[in-house]
Order: structure tokens, then C-alpha cells, then sequence
């Protein structure tokens, strides 16, 4: 499923062995790696703290919420060892700046993901001031690099081809039609 984050923030956590469907807790944030963009685990506000939930835990996620299996599935942090590396260069998406090589654009206001991959597919980026310019999706191929500075974007540049096109002859024209 395509949504976005300001869609699943606060979104309801339920684990299919509790009886009663009480949630286990709610989205808060997620750790997106930023060599590659890809979801490695989600932030879980629930009744023991914030703990994590890898993506392979999910069984469905929807649009009013997300099915894991059991509660054990949230993990604190410390039980995800391999995520120490990620988890010390972890970028907050939402409000960073966003550049165009030197050029500051505006800061990140949203960003858009996919939920069955996960990954992130695109940043919603405002303008530098609130009253002066538009917002920006810029898409996921354009992101160069997310560093705790910022977010580099390349430029937006559409080559232009100053080849003039012939048109490709048709072996069986289609007939004019007189009306």
C-alpha cells in the first residue's frame, strides 16, 4: 500500500493473539537507512516504552492499522543488534533541510512510502519561506545523499534533445475516411 507518514503516525498497533483486538501500541517513527532509503524498522509507542518492530513482523498493514502476530514482536532496542550502525547515523526525516548542491530548497514536510516493500518513494519538501514558493515532491531517485546536515537532492535537469525527430513511415498507412 502507497501512504505517507503524516497518514500512519499515531496509526494503531494489534497483535492477532490478543482476544479482546486491544492494540499493543502505536506508530510513532521509523529508522529508514539512509545509504538506501529502506525501512529497517518501525518506532512503537507501547504500554513498556518505545520499542521496535521489524518489518518482517508485519502480517497487514492497512490504512487504520497494522497486524503483527504476537506483542513479543517489540523489541527493545538493544535486542536489535545489527540496527546499532544504522541506528547511530539515523536521520529524523520530517523538518530536515533539504539541498540542491549548495542551494537550500526548504525542509522535508512529508515524505511518501510503500508499505509492502518498504521503502521510502518520495519527500514532500516545503518551500524555504512558508509565503513564498511552492512544495516539491521530489522522488526517491533524485535523493543523493541523507546525512544528518540534510538531504542532497540532484538537480532537476530534463535533458533536451536538439536532435530534430522523423517521423517513423507506417508500412500499412490507415486509410482517410470521407465523411
Amino acid at each position: 500500500m502507497l501512504t505517507n507518514y503524516r497518514s500512519v503516525y499515531k496509526s494503531w498497533v494489534f497483535s492477532q493473539q490478543n482476544e479482546k483486538h486491544h492494540p499493543v501500541g502505536r506508530i510513532v517513527d521509523f529508522v529508514i537507512n539512509p545509504d538506501n532509503g529502506h525501512f529497517e524498522a518501525i518506532w512503537i509507542e507501547s504500554q513498556h516504552g518505545l520499542r521496535l518492530l521489524a518489518p518482517q513482523d508485519i502480517l497487514r498493514w492497512d490504512e487504520s492499522e497494522l497486524i503483527i502476530h504476537a506483542e513479543r514482536d517489540l523489541a527493545n532496542p538493544k535486542g536489535f543488534p545489527r540496527l546499532k550502525p544504522i541506528l547511530a547515523r539515523e536521520v529524523p526525516l520530517l523538518g530536515a533541510k533539504v539541498f540542491s548542491g549548495e542551494k537550500f530548497i526548504g525542509r522535508v514536510k512529508d515524505f511518501a512510502f510503500d508499505t509492502i516493500s518498504p521503502k521510502l518513494l518520495s519527500l514532500l519538501v516545503g518551500p524555504r519561506w512558508w509565503f513564498l514558493g511552492t512544495k516539491q515532491v521530489i522522488p526517491r531517485k533524485r535523493i543523493q545523499k541523507i546525512k544528518s546536515q540534510g538531504i542532497w537532492i540532484s538537480e532537476n535537469v530534463i535533458p533536451i534533445s536538439k536532435k530534430k525527430e522523423t517521423p517513423i513511415p507506417l508500412e500499412n498507412p490507415i486509410p482517410k475516411v470521407d465523411s
